[in-house]
């Protein structure tokens, strides 16, 4: 009987400690992981930062995926091939969707697809033209040093100008796109985060945040 008492109680010790940790382990996903505020906040900041332009005498002005970003451009498609080239997508891959979340979350892309077909389009023409002028205005400058118009540290100062005013251009084009990427991104992130559990939400965002 004394043996059985002893038992007992270490079995209860047993499931408390198991609980503690438990507790503890939830307390630091919740800690750690991003509301959907702060996601939509953060994926905005990486959309309007602007790299430094490369053009020079030898290459011309060029800027990855028209300046936008995966997150902005994930598709149903690309979830569906677990595409390794967009990195939104490559995040839900490895939070261990099951079959009933992998056929919401392809309901939730399909319509973040279709929201964002309007914006991307507009996007991606109004940076070919900008890139297409700044294009033009940098072969009509080698052209003038050429000819001998200019010289080569005119050439430099005017090619870093163009530079400049590229770069310049490209924020304000991006910041003209912002709200709208933001508002459609929001949404999304609000499907996914009723998608998921915590903790897939809290590996999700934080891949996202990394990435």
């Amino acid at each position: 009987m004394k043996k059985l008492s002893i038992f007992v109680v270490l079995l209860i010790v047993v499931l408390v400690s198991c609980q503690k940790e438990q507790y503890k382990i939830e307390i630091v996903e919740e800690e750690t992981s991003l509301s959907v505020e702060e996601i939509v906040q953060l994926t905005n900041q990486n959309f309007l930062q602007t790299p430094e332009s490369t053009a020079d005498e030898n290459h011309e002005f060029f800027t990855e995926n028209d300046g936008l970003i995966d997150a902005y451009t994930a598709t149903e498609a690309a979830f569906d091939e677990k595409s390794l080239n967009n990195g939104l997508i490559r995040c839900l891959s490895g939070v261990g969707l099951n079959a009933e979340q992998s056929t919401q979350t392809r309901r939730a892309l399909r319509a973040f697809e279709q929201r964002n077909e309007r914006i991307i389009a507009s996007h991606r023409q109004a940076f070919r033209q900008l890139t297409a002028r700044a294009n033009n205005a940098r072969l009509d400058l080698l052209n003038q040093f050429q000819q001998g118009e200019i010289d080569r540290p005119e050439l430099a100062r005017r090619l870093n100008q163009l530079r400049e005013n590229y770069r310049t251009a490209l924020r304000e084009l991006k910041a003209s796109n912002a709200e709208a990427f933001s508002r459609s991104f929001r949404a999304l992130m609000v499907n996914l985060h009723d998608i998921m559990t915590n903790r897939q939400w809290a590996a999700f965002t934080e891949c996202l945040r990394t990435n």
